[in-house]
């Protein structure tokens, strides 16, 4: 069972859609009914680049005992995230094959970027990196297929020019894994 955490007040409309969506990308019904919501580890904060440490982020969350009876948890966050020798983070998992990910929304936002809203685009790149950090959990690595959900994305083009599905050798792999 694949578990959806958030670390704010869930919206339970918007998230039933991002796990239906999800459902699709991995043609399973193995993601939790319900989101549970967590709170942020204090330490994972760094002042001086007005981000949160995702690495810090995924050790909490994976020494949580509300996550313990999952067998795969996706976090999601609304701050800006970085890692080691990263600027930023579109999410992380904390390893291949690993149990836990993390998605931040913050720069998925039209508005991190100046532009109006769109909801729309906003639930398709949120979806886009939650499949990407799941399949990682799943044993995936990048993929060289730019339009495959798997390839690396180090801008929001990059994220909006992907699919928000495997590509057909992606694919495979992941049926054998789902």
């Amino acid at each position: 069972m694949i578990a959806i955490v958030t670390f704010k007040k869930a919206d339970n409309e918007f998230f039933a859609e991002l796990k239906g969506r999800l459902e699709r990308v991995f043609q399973s019904e193995d993601f939790s009914d319900s989101v549970l919501s967590l709170s942020l580890p204090l330490a994972a904060f760094n002042e001086e680049r007005k981000q949160c440490n995702s690495p810090k982020i995924l050790r909490g969350m994976l020494d949580n005992s509300a996550l313990e009876n999952y067998d795969k948890v996706l976090g999601i966050v609304d701050e800006d995230l970085y890692a080691a020798n990263l600027n930023f983070v579109f999410g992380q998992a904390e390893s291949i094959g690993g149990r836990v990910c993390l998605v931040s929304s913050r720069r998925l936002y039209q508005s991190f970027y100046n532009l109006p809203e769109n909801a729309a685009l906003f639930l398709m790149r949120l979806s886009k990196e939650a499949a990407h950090e799941i399949g990682h959990l799943l044993g995936m690595t990048h993929c060289h297929n730019k339009s495959c959900v798997m390839t690396y994305s180090e801008s929001i083009r990059e994220v909006d020019f992907k699919r928000g599905q495997f590509c057909s050798v992606c694919k495979e792999k992941i049926k054998e894994r789902c």
